[in-house]
């Protein structure tokens, strides 16, 4: 097997332990959040808004019951983002050590550099960008969502004469739901989308500063994912995609995709993994200089033959969207593009890269339509 495949497939089995890591998380801060649910439920309980008979008195208390929670909601999101500051520097130091044992063990040589430590590992996961804000800032956003929208659902239930119990219920919600539909659930589905996203994030900032610190050996990066009906637009059209490292530009074979747009995830709870394209065995001895490069011819010219061969510096055969599209059958099709889209897909009047617009956002049947005039 080509050794860029065995990267591949080794960082591809690294991500599903860290998917695991994940869960984990996510379980540990759901606790932290039931727990604050039921204070909020008792909280409620002790200054019940429902008694007074006006509607100022109501207010008075609502406002009480505000000030009192307010503490509480900060204090769990604030040490929620403490621990994941620290999950994620773990993460990005096993991202970076995990890395280095891929490519050296699918290479047969040491090909990469010792992976950067812990204070690197940090700086990467305090200025990784999840969406466009930090992770820090994220957490805090959510608190602020999290009291507004808690207050906001109380005097919603209030406005409608709902009883205690009713109120409470909007908190921790409804068991006919499976208490998913209270604040509780809304809470940890927003918390489990951010932790996956930043975890994401933070491997893939960390395997690319890995690459680039090693840009003398890899050539480029690939998007790798999962083809499915649920693989998002974006993702649909980058899918296999692969550009240089130095330049950005799209490889050889992949001009229909566009400069490089960064390291995924490209939305939340993308699945996207970037993968290096190593340099091949001869442009390796071409290219290596120094005392480093001494060394790396030396340990090439001790390969045997097929390792040698192996070492090819090609971009993985993945699949791309347009052949999986083509392979499902009609009904997975449907699902993925939409009937109006995968007609056009079908009549030739669309391509992959016109499922997203130049900013890389899905683009909707009506834009495609006025776009192509029909």
């Amino acid at each position: 097997m080509p050794t860029n495949e065995d990267v591949a497939d080794d960082l591809t089995m690294q991500d599903v332990q860290f998917d695991r890591a994940t869960v984990s998380e996510r379980d540990a801060f759901n606790k932290e959040l039931l727990a604050l649910g039921a204070l909020l439920v008792l909280t409620l309980k002790k200054n019940d808004p429902t008694a007074p008979a006006t509607a100022a008195g109501q207010a008075a208390r609502m406002e009480k019951y505000r000030v009192q929670v307010r503490l509480s909601v900060r204090g769990v999101y604030n040490k929620q983002s403490t621990r994941s500051t620290r999950f994620l520097v773990d993460m990005a130091d096993m991202a970076a050590r995990g890395t280095k044992r891929a490519v050296d063990a699918a290479s047969g040589i040491n090909l990469f550099r010792r992976p950067f430590g812990p204070d690197k590992a940090k700086r990467i996961v305090e200025s990784a960008l999840v969406q466009g804000e930090t992770s820090a800032a994220w957490w805090k956003a959510q608190a602020e969502n999290y009291d507004q929208n808690l207050m906001r659902t109380l005097k919603v239930g209030l406005s409608e004469n709902e009883n205690l119990s009713l109120l409470a219920s909007r908190i921790r919600g409804t068991r006919l739901a499976g208490f998913g539909d209270g604040m509780v659930g809304l809470s940890q589905r927003q918390a489990e989308g951010l932790i996956r996203t930043a975890t994401l994030q933070t491997v893939n900032d960390s395997r690319l500063a890995m690459y680039e610190e090693n840009d003398d050996v890899v050539r480029g990066v690939q998007a790798i994912n999962p083809l499915d009906a649920r693989t998002s637009a974006i993702c649909r059209s980058r899918a296999g995609a692969a550009w240089y490292l130095s330049t950005g530009q799209p490889l050889p074979g992949f001009s229909w995709v566009g400069m490089f747009p960064g390291a995924p995830p490209w939305h939340w709870a993308c699945r996207t993994v970037l993968v290096p394209v190593l340099r091949s065995a001869s442009a390796l001895r071409n290219a290596a200089s120094g005392g480093r490069g001494r060394r790396l011819r030396s340990e090439l010219d001790a390969l045997n033959p097929r390792a040698s061969k192996e070492l090819d510096g090609n971009p993985l055969p993945g699949m791309t969207f347009k052949q999986w599209i083509d392979r499902v059958d009609q009904a997975t099709a449907r699902e993925a593009l939409g009937p109006t889209k995968l007609s056009m897909w079908r009549r030739g009047k669309i391509t992959t890269k016109d499922l997203v617009n130049q900013n890389g956002r899905p683009q909707t049947v009506a834009e495609l339509k006025n776009k192509l005039g029909e």
